[in-house]
């Protein structure tokens, strides 16, 4: 037998996220926009191991990106 210890956290959730990516013409860069945690999930808990470099939103997180490519 292992020693077992339970956490508070509940360690299995689902999350949605989404992207659209545009590359923009002669290839010069692409436009992203996405969104973290679309459905707005609440309720799940979770250890984050980092918290300054969250690996999941605890919120509808809506983000752009612009990539230059030269």
């Amino acid at each position: 037998d292992f020693n077992q210890i339970s956490l508070p956290f509940r360690d299995r959730f689902w999350t949605f996220d989404a992207a659209l990516t545009y590359r923009l013409p002669k290839q010069g860069g692409q436009l992203i926009v996405g969104a973290l945690n679309i459905t707005n999930r609440r309720g799940f808990q979770y250890l984050e191991i980092d918290p300054l470099n969250p690996r999941f939103a605890p919120e509808r997180y809506v983000y752009a990106k612009f990539v230059v490519s030269f």
